[in-house]
């Protein structure tokens, strides 16, 4: 059987370990200063925040320069507008930098829920920017996770305008499985650590049409759904690029 584990439900990981469950982008810095002596060890270390399913770890428009990476779990950003309707942005998993949009002292663009159990690593904006200068390396990992996350989002906005419900629903699974493979998954399968209801926000459907849609491409053999784990039937998925979902035939 094929390893549709994402780690999503994980436990906290522990606030002394030397890896956070996922492709961190500064793992290897923060590594490297871990490894050095106690005292120096101590001033760099990330402090490590663990919490249960359903905590809101960050806050809409709250103050914060503190770079936070997610350590273990999975959480959702939620964006509200101005009349209350909540919209979920994206969903981060281990290794994920949730706040890229607030480093220069700006305020929280969405709210950040925990989906699991799960723990957060912060980094306080001075810390960072010492060591920045010192490990150019910390700067270009930053800058590729920042670029990482604006091509999913422009390609994520062409689908929502153009896509239909099975083309959003592709792009999405395929980008999980794709992740998936980055903590050990076989790519061919997920586990989701979201609900239908919450994917269906994402995707701009509703949650009847996501349920609607599963189940058609159940029927056609392109997918197996048992609960939150999704299977592709037909070998390894094909590329999740939105490009590739919008011109296929």
């Amino acid at each position: 059987m094929a390893d549709c584990s994402m780690r999503s439900h994980a436990p906290p990981a522990s606030p002394r370990g030397s890896t956070c469950e996922g492709s961190c982008p500064i793992n290897a810095w923060c590594g490297r200063h871990r490894a050095s002596s106690a005292t120096q060890d101590r001033a760099v270390q990330p402090q490590a925040i663990a919490r249960n399913p359903g905590a809101t770890i960050i806050r809409q428009n709250e103050p914060d320069s503190a770079l936070q990476i997610l350590r273990s779990g999975a959480a959702k950003a939620v964006l509200q507008t101005a009349s209350g309707v909540e919209h979920i942005s994206t969903f981060y998993f281990p290794g994920d930098i949730v706040n890229l949009g607030t480093l220069e002292g700006g305020r929280q663009q969405a709210s950040v829920v925990l989906l699991s159990s799960g723990s957060l690593c912060r980094i306080p904006q001075p810390l960072l920017h010492t060591h920045m200068q010192h490990h150019p390396a910390l700067a270009t990992a930053l800058l590729q996770a920042a670029m990482q996350e604006l091509h999913h989002t422009n390609w994520l906005g062409v689908l929502l305008s153009q896509g239909s419900a099975q083309e959003r629903i592709l792009f999405f699974l395929h980008t999980l499985a794709q992740r998936a493979m980055k903590t050990g998954g076989s790519g061919t399968c997920v586990h989701l650590a979201m609900s239908r209801k919450d994917m269906a926000n994402h995707l701009g459907l509703a949650a009847a049409t996501v349920s609607r849609t599963l189940a058609h491409l159940e029927q056609e053999g392109i997918l197996q759904c048992s609960g939150r784990t999704i299977t592709f039937r037909k070998g390894s998925p094909p590329r999740h690029d939105a490009r590739h979902i919008l011109i296929s035939p």
